[in-house]
């Protein structure tokens, strides 16, 4: 109950409310007793020196030490993109998407979005059509792109150190979803306690 409580303030406090609901997550619930541990070794010694490298060299020493653990992570992604919508046309190539409904296809901007990421295809992501449900790992080929700075390359390596991957649940219509994030072993993170990650069609919307 009391970590249950944690987890409520913490959506009050802004980024701040990750840790405590890993936290929580990890005391009885599902294998995150496994995973936790292991993503807090992958996650806590390199945030430390990259912030290191940030205030003692700048930020370009910082971002080039994430890329470089990017390309020795041995489950990372063969490619990251470092973009951003005005040079969305000349780096981000959509893979096929006709496995998705027709919605679905084409690349999202992430307008106003507060985090170090601009565009994201569900291309990449592989589609249940009887449940209604996409699974997307984050750190596919041509599937996220990330700002061209310390931050962008810390949340970059990040996401893929922890193999996080978005749940998408669909409504009937395909119009409404509801989000999930998965972690090292599909350890599913109980993002109810503290918001909600929504998806909806916009109607009239047209997509370019």
């Amino acid at each position: 109950f009391f970590f249950y409580l944690l987890t409520q303030q913490s959506s009050k406090m802004g980024s701040k409310f990750s840790f405590a609901m890993a936290f929580a997550y990890g005391l009885g619930l599902k294998g995150c007793l496994i995973s936790l541990p292991i993503c807090v070794v992958l996650l806590l010694p390199p945030l430390l020196f990259g912030k290191i490298l940030q205030v003692t060299f700048g930020d370009n020493a910082a971002a080039g030490f994430y890329k470089f653990l990017l390309k020795i992570l041995p489950w990372g992604p063969r490619k990251m993109k470092s973009s951003s919508v005005v040079k969305f046309a000349d780096e981000f190539k959509l893979p096929d998407g006709r496995h998705l409904p027709e919605k679905f296809r084409g690349a999202y901007w992430m307008q106003g979005n507060p985090q170090p990421d601009d565009l994201v295809c569900l291309h990449t992501g592989t589609w249940d059509a009887k449940e209604r449900h996409l699974k997307l790992y984050i750190t596919g080929d041509d599937c996220w792109t990330w700002h061209d700075n310390a931050e962008g390359w810390k949340k970059a390596y990040m996401t893929a150190a922890v193999c996080l991957s978005y749940n998408f649940y669909f409504d009937e219509k395909l119009e409404h979803a509801r989000i999930y994030p998965d972690l090292l072993f599909s350890t599913r993170l109980p993002l109810n306690l503290i918001a909600d990650f929504n998806m909806h069609y916009l109607v009239g919307a047209v997509p370019s």
